[in-house]
């Protein structure tokens, strides 16, 4: 019994081309995205409206895909004539005109329950302005 095997240059590379283009491809998607990001951006919320806050969430708006896009923080609690800061990377808009959108709520006495609640979300948005590497968005809440 007599068995033929195949041996074209096109099977037997078709394994390692294969692997070659799927590197090349996850390799240069990260550098599209980094390219992309607006990298080392200073966050900064002042809190000067008499009372303590909570930082519930941060957005920003992306001007090419007019759509706002979440940076996660975790109920940042500010005390009045304090601020909480970070430095983050904000994807999609480097080099574009951006808004950055604060969630916030602020403490109350409940004198009923005898502890401190939290009033209805709020929001301030921030003047637009281009974001650049080391980009500073510095709002003050009133």
């Amino acid at each position: 019994m007599t068995t033929y095997t195949q041996h074209t240059a096109y099977s037997a590379f078709n394994p390692v081309l294969a692997l070659v283009l799927f590197s090349l491809i996850v390799t240069l998607m990260p550098a599209q995205a980094e390219a992309k990001s607006c990298r080392k951006v200073h966050l900064e919320v002042n809190n000067r409206t008499g009372k303590t806050i909570k930082v519930i969430d941060l957005d920003y708006w992306d001007t090419e895909s007019e759509k706002w896009r979440s940076e996660p923080v975790r109920n940042e609690v500010i005390k009045n004539k304090r601020a909480w800061q970070e430095t983050r990377n904000l994807e999609h808009v480097h080099n574009q005109r951006v808004k950055v959108r604060v969630e916030y709520r602020m403490a109350k006495w409940n004198k009923f329950l005898k502890r401190t609640t939290w009033s209805k979300k709020k929001r301030y948005i921030a003047p637009a302005k281009k974001c650049t590497k080391r980009a500073d968005f510095s709002m003050t809440i009133r």
